[in-house]
């Protein structure tokens, strides 16, 4: 048996936990994961979208890389405000860019980020240990909390922020419809890595 690309997550660890069971009968196994959100597209009806591409941040992500210098130590950015260009990133403030990702520097850093999907999954790393506040907005202003990711949190003034502590995958946005939006993430200290950028545009209509 076979099969190729995404999706089929209940399936296949069904048949797994068969094949376990044939060299151990009397083995105990969890009951099958259900489907998570991002997962929608595997469900009945599910629409999927055109969406931004991947974004590996280190590896030319950067729309606005600094007028000379070292990119690898750190750089004063200058973004002008205009539209940003779907699918790239553009950095304020001092950065650094290592192969794997962007690292910001001691000044108020900015990422802005255009993006056309449902969701967004951000590697993101705290470069100095400890934990990192990065607030974050989309459009804007705060992210609708009918719009949030998993790892995301409000403060008492309605402020959307995420607090990273470990070198892992945060789920930021989770839109309750397709759409076309900016994201600005602003680290409240230096030492935040800036890794990849996924996305996922399925959605299952109502």
């Amino acid at each position: 048996e076979s099969f190729v690309g995404e999706g089929g997550y209940p399936q296949t660890e069904t048949r797994i936990q068969q094949l376990l069971r044939q060299g151990n009968p009397s083995l105990s196994m969890p009951a099958v994961m259900a489907l998570l959100p991002q997962d929608s597209y595997d469900n009945p009806g599910a629409v999927c979208y055109p969406k931004t591409d991947e974004i590996l941040v280190g590896r030319g992500g950067i729309a606005n890389p600094p007028g000379g210098g070292n990119p690898a130590q750190d750089s004063n950015f200058v973004y002008d405000g205009g539209t940003p260009r779907d699918g790239s990133i553009y950095l304020q403030g001092y950065w650094h860019v290592t192969p794997e990702a962007a690292v910001s520097g001691e000044s108020n850093g900015v990422l802005v980020l255009r993006y056309h999907a449902i969701e967004i999954v951000a590697v993101l790393r705290p470069e100095r240990g400890g934990s990192v506040r990065v607030n974050v907005t989309q459009d804007g202003k705060p992210v609708p909390k009918d719009d949030a990711g998993k790892d995301l949190r409000y403060d008492p003034r309605g402020n959307s922020y995420a607090d990273v502590d470990a070198p892992r995958a945060f789920d930021l946005i989770a839109n309750a419809h397709f759409g076309d939006h900016t994201l600005r993430l602003t680290p409240s200290s230096d030492g935040l890595g800036v890794y990849d950028f996924a996305f996922e545009s399925c959605e299952v209509p109502h």
